[in-house]
């Protein structure tokens, strides 16, 4: 295994190289609610975003859900999530769909949520 530049080489049993970078990563579904490529209309939030645009009600809401104020939602339920994102977004009819992990250019993964709008009386 070599390093160069972030990027670990590692050579295979079979004599093939592999690289990785712990920077530049395939987005991971971390929590899943309906099936990929369902006709619902999605939207989204990034969860970088939430920290920046409500950041006392972000540390706040995240004691009230989680028992923490951290920016990592790998170890968070979806059901909590959904929860949490109806209030601080007040949007009470807000349906969670996925949860996807991404990396950054600073090194530290960030989240989308995907989740779904419904009239009053759909949910």
């Amino acid at each position: 295994m070599v390093m160069i530049n972030r990027t670990t080489l590692t050579v295979t049993a079979e004599g093939e190289v592999r690289q990785s970078d712990p920077y530049n990563f395939q987005p991971s579904v971390q929590y899943q609610a309906v099936p990929i490529g369902s006709d619902e209309p999605v939207v989204s939030q990034w969860s970088d975003h939430l920290v920046s645009r409500f950041q006392e009600r972000y540390n706040e809401l995240a004691r009230k859900f989680f028992g923490n104020e951290g920016h990592y939602w790998d170890q968070r339920e979806g059901k909590t999530i959904e929860a949490f994102l109806r209030e601080i977004l007040e949007l009470p009819s807000l349906n969670l769909t996925r949860v996807t992990m991404h990396p950054s250019a600073n090194g530290y993964p960030v989240w989308q949520f995907h989740f779904q709008l419904f009239k009053e009386g759909r949910s």
